[in-house]
């Protein structure tokens, strides 16, 4: 049975971090400011998925780990959804978007992040998958923001 905090403020350190811009927005200091603007740009492949990172963790998303699959089921009806961001997946055979979004009803949006430099380097079998649009490609931030608000508008609909 998983552990019910009574109070957010009460969710353990390594909880708190990885939710930083949900807590502010509930009023509780997490413990480590969370740096990252979505304006800022060096126009690398980390920085740009920094930035979709932030991007969706303000608008109430949670990343999807062990820790935060209670903090997801406790505050399930006030976030957005879950995300997982897939790093350093060479040597894996697995083929996975950079990111996979999904919405608190379960719908998945997966968006490979290219900048110029890595549309160069394809995985086998991304541009298939982009090609299918089962993927999405993001280029840059405003591609991304692009694509989550269309994903984000169809549910509504």
């Amino acid at each position: 049975m998983p552990k019910i905090y009574p109070e957010i403020s009460d969710l353990p350190p390594h909880v708190r971090k990885l939710n930083a811009d949900n807590l502010r927005a509930e009023g509780v200091e997490p413990l480590e400011p969370r740096t990252i603007d979505p304006g800022e740009d060096d126009g690398s492949e980390a920085a740009l998925q920094r930035n979709c990172e932030a991007l969706l963790t303000r608008r109430g998303y949670v990343r999807q780990t062990a820790d935060n699959g209670e903090y997801f089921a406790i505050h399930r009806a006030r976030l957005a959804g879950t995300f997982v961001h897939l790093r350093k997946p060479q040597g894996n055979d697995c083929i996975l978007p950079d990111l996979i979004i999904f919405d608190k009803r379960g719908r998945a949006l997966c968006v490979e992040l290219k900048t110029e430099a890595g549309r160069a380097r394809y995985r086998k079998g991304q541009k298939h998958y982009i090609g299918s649009r089962l993927w999405r490609q993001a280029n840059n931030f405003d591609d991304f923001a692009l694509l989550l608000n269309g994903w984000e508008d169809a549910a509504r609909i």
